[in-house]
Order: C-alpha cells, then structure tokens, then sequence
C-alpha cells in the first residue's frame, strides 16, 4: 500500500511538472518577438519624425542581426544601442504580450540658444548641440561664448540660475562671455548689459543688488540712465554711462 501511494505521489508531481513546464513554454510563446518596432518619445517632442524613423530601423536591424525572432531579446542591450544615439538621453525597451518591442526614448531637449558666426544653434542642458527642431521656445536664453574657452560647468549653472529665479528669467535675455570681460548679461526690455566679471556665480545677495537697483530705475529713473552696471565687487553697483 505504501509502495502504491509512493508511485501516486511521483506520478501526480510529474503531471504538475509537465503542466508547469506548459504554462512556462506558453508564457514566452506569448512574449517572442513577431518583428515589429514601436518608437514613442517621452515628454516634449521637439525633434523631426525623421528622428523616430532612424530608431526604428536601427532597432529592426538589430533583431533581424541577432536573429532574435522567436527567440528572447536582450533589452538591455538594444537599450546601450539606442542610448548611443547623440540626441537621446534616456531609452527604456520592452516586450509586450504582442511580441511587439516597445522603445520609449527621452530626447535631449533645448536648454539655450547658442548664436555663433550670425547663426543660431540649440544645445542641451549639458552643452550638447541639437539638430534641426520643431517648436522652439522662443523664451530660451541667447548665448554668445566660445565655448572652448572655458570650464562649461560655471557657464551652465549660471543659465540654470536665470531659469530658475521668476524675477531673473523674466529680466535677463542673454548670456555673453569673453574671456577678456568675463561673464555679461543681457535685458530683454532694456539696452542695458549686467555686467558680473569672470566669477559667473550669481548669489542671493547679488540678484537682490539687481532686483532693488531695477524697481529704483523703473521707478525714479529712465531705461537708459546706464549703459551697463557692474556687479562684480562686494556689495557695489557701479552704474557706467
């Protein structure tokens, strides 16, 4: 009796293993790759349909190289390839039940306008140049440097400051730097130039010099009392004529 009951027992585990084993086998029949490529863009799309094209048949020709139909596909790996795109700067890749392989890319968006040799050119947030793009924030910071002149870093944060700050982003227009002069800010209402030296650290005690200087000038004085103010001592603004 025991020996029968032991047989039972082996017989009814195999049939739960070939049973687990089906459903395993049915699970990935469900997630084979059946060739096709969706490309969707996260957040703002700024870029020309050309872009998303250009993914697609670099992802087709990586299934169609790995032979991958049928087969799994390494994510992972399509993703390094899809990140090495210049423009892209996040990507994540999956399979969905359809078999389909779903790449949903974050581009790099425009962080300035760079205006170089009387053109315009758009980089990122980390000074990376963009081609070609569609509806461009017409409210982005005009940047005139040459950027191989410096440390970028100092350069981006200070951007990043005017952004930040309601009063500065709605006041400042445009960045200039030289390696002379140093670091000069722009009006978008005035021809007036802030002038911050080589230090493009902008702290809470100087944008408060700004603010009070700006509301005594719009308030007692004309736009065109100064041709330039200086900032880049202690404590002082010194209005140039």
């Amino acid at each position: 009796m025991k020996h029968y009951l032991t047989i039972l027992r082996l017989c009814f585990f195999c049939v739960l293993l070939g049973i687990l084993l089906w459903f395993l086998s049915s699970i990935q029949d469900m997630y084979n790759n059946n060739g096709s490529v969706s490309v969707q863009y996260v957040g703002d799309n700024n870029y020309p349909i050309i872009s998303k094209n250009e993914i697609e048949t670099m992802a087709i020709q990586f299934l169609n190289n790995s032979d991958s139909l049928d087969k799994d596909i390494n994510t992972k790996l399509l993703e390094d390839l899809v990140l090495k795109k210049k423009y892209v700067k996040k990507a994540e890749v999956y399979l969905d039940l359809e078999g389909t392989v779903n790449i949903y890319v974050d581009l790099r968006q425009p962080f300035v306008r760079w205006l170089i040799n009387d053109s315009i050119y758009y980089l990122d947030s980390k000074g990376v140049m963009l081609p070609k793009l569609l509806n461009i924030d017409k409210n982005l910071l005009v940047l005139t440097a040459d950027l191989s002149e410096q440390n970028n870093t100092y350069l981006f944060e200070l951007l990043s400051k005017i952004y930040n700050n309601a009063f500065l982003n709605n006041l400042i227009g445009g960045v200039h730097f030289d390696s002379d002069i140093g670091y000069v800010l722009s009006l978008k209402t005035c021809d007036l130039n802030i002038s911050l030296g080589k230090d493009a650290r902008l702290d809470e005690i100087k944008i408060n010099m700004i603010q009070k200087f700006f509301n005594f000038l719009s308030s007692d004085l004309s736009c065109d009392y100064c041709k330039e103010i200086n900032i880049q001592y202690d404590k002082q603004i010194i209005c140039i004529k």
